[in-house]
C-alpha cells in the first residue's frame, strides 16, 4: 500500500485531543479522518449542491489499524474508488502519517438515497461519470 496509489489527499492534522488515555490518537479519530476524506470528495465532485432530496449516505465502513498515532503529527489520508455497484460505491482509504508511515486503511460503502421516498436509488450517470475519474 503505496499513498500514491491514491488520487484523492487530504490533509489532517492530530490534534492534542485526539489522543486517548494511552497516548495515541483514539481509534475513532480515524474513523473521522475517513468521513473527512468522503466529504471533501462528494464536495469536489458535487460543486453546485441541487436542491434536492438525493444524496449520499454512508452504509458501511471499516478500519484497520496497521500503527499508531500520536500528537505531534501530520496525516495523509489517501482515498480510490474501488468498485461501483448499481446504488453503491466503494472507496477505500489510506491514512499516511509523517510520523510512522501507513497508519491505517479501511473502507467506506456509500449509497444514493432518497430522503423523500427513504429508498436507496441507482447511482445518477453523471455522478458515476466523475467517480470513474477520480
Amino acid at each position: 500500500m503505496k499513498l500514491e496509489d491514491y488520487p484523492f489527499q487530504i490533509d489532517c492534522t492530530v490534534r492534542w485531543g485526539d489522543m486517548d488515555a494511552n497516548g495515541h490518537v483514539n481509534n475513532t479519530v480515524y474513523y473521522r479522518y475517513f468521513e473527512n476524506a468522503r466529504v471533501e470528495i462528494f464536495q469536489e465532485l458535487i460543486k453546485e449542491r441541487p436542491q434536492t432530496q438525493i444524496g449520499p449516505v454512508l452504509a458501511y465502513m471499516n478500519c484497520h489499524f496497521v500503527k499508531p498515532i500520536s500528537f505531534p503529527d501530520k496525516v495523509v489520508v489517501g482515498t480510490r474508488v474501488k468498485s461501483l455497484g448499481r446504488t453503491s460505491i466503494v472507496l477505500e482509504h489510506l491514512i499516511h502519517s509523517e510520523q510512522v508511515g501507513v497508519a491505517a486503511h479501511g473502507e467506506s460503502v456509500i449509497v444514493i438515497f432518497d430522503f423523500d421516498s427513504k429508498r436507496k436509488i441507482p447511482l445518477p450517470f453523471a455522478l458515476k461519470d466523475k467517480l470513474l475519474s477520480v
